[in-house]
């Protein structure tokens, strides 16, 4: 199973530290506008902001798949508009790939980006730029909300989509997705009879919260250890052990001197 990570935060360190590892693709989604740019919707991204943070990322990894979002606004107006805003992120953002939200509704605008050249991700179930998440987020409770999840998917693959994320729905859902289209379905809470996992990174290290729940299990609370390790700067900068001679040190005894009798 494919491993996938969605960076939003610390764009070109982090970057580089998950492409040194054996996570196998990574998402910059348009959550930044949530854990960075302190927005309240993923929705008030703009097209700009995806590109500045997508090219942070590209410029420092070198061998992981970049896969970038496409905001809202940037193609759910016209197939134009989907295949211009697409071919910026892969000009200036770097993208090997994008992704964006919708089911059948936005199969024109796969098409027309994929007939341009451009691999297209799709992304159904919760979809966070156009609904609210709601007290009860869990997509395919029912037969009909299922079936129309997957003729969702099934179009996106017809419109030539290499792959459909999966978030928040049911697993029976999910499976039924997987057995119906030949691309690739990724899953953000929604099971494991998906083909690949992604998790918000924000989420895996503790470092704030997107969708904690999906990485129940695996994620580590790496936000109570930088607050603790700050604590620390603190208190050392407070009583006097730091900076000591940390990064400095004195003039030489004779240029002191001579400083001493100019001054």
């Amino acid at each position: 199973m494919v491993s996938i990570a969605t960076i939003t935060e610390k764009a070109n360190a982090v970057a580089g530290l998950v492409d040194r590892s054996d996570v196998e693709m990574i998402l910059v989604g348009d959550s930044v506008g949530l854990t960075t740019l302190g927005y309240d919707s993923t929705s008030r991204v703009s097209i700009e902001e995806m590109i500045h943070h997508a090219a942070a990322v590209t410029r420092v990894v070198e061998e992981t798949p970049v896969v970038v979002d496409l905001p809202f606004g940037s193609y759910n107006v016209t197939s134009a508009d989907a295949v211009r805003n697409a071919n910026r992120l892969r000009k200036d953002g770097r993208a090997d790939a994008i992704k964006l939200e919708g089911g059948r509704e936005v199969a024109e605008c796969v098409a027309a980006i994929t007939e341009g050249g451009i691999p297209v991700i799709g992304y159904i179930g919760v979809t966070p730029q156009m609904t609210t998440v709601g007290d009860d987020p869990l997509r395919g409770r029912t037969a009909t909300e299922a079936g129309s999840i997957r003729d969702d998917a099934i179009a996106l693959d017809e419109a030539g989509a290499v792959g459909t994320v999966l978030e928040l729905v049911t697993t029976t859902a999910a499976s039924a997705v997987t057995e119906a289209i030949d691309g690739m379905t990724i899953g953000i809470g929604a099971g494991s009879g998906c083909n690949a996992q992604v998790v918000t990174l924000h989420d895996l290290l503790g470092l704030g919260e997107v969708l904690p729940e999906t990485a129940a299990g695996i994620g580590t609370d790496l936000g109570t250890a930088i607050v603790e390790h700050l604590n620390g700067f603190h208190g050392a900068v407070a009583s006097g052990e730091f900076p000591d001679g940390n990064a400095t040190e004195p003039m030489a005894e004779d240029e002191a001197d001579d400083f001493a009798r100019d001054t």
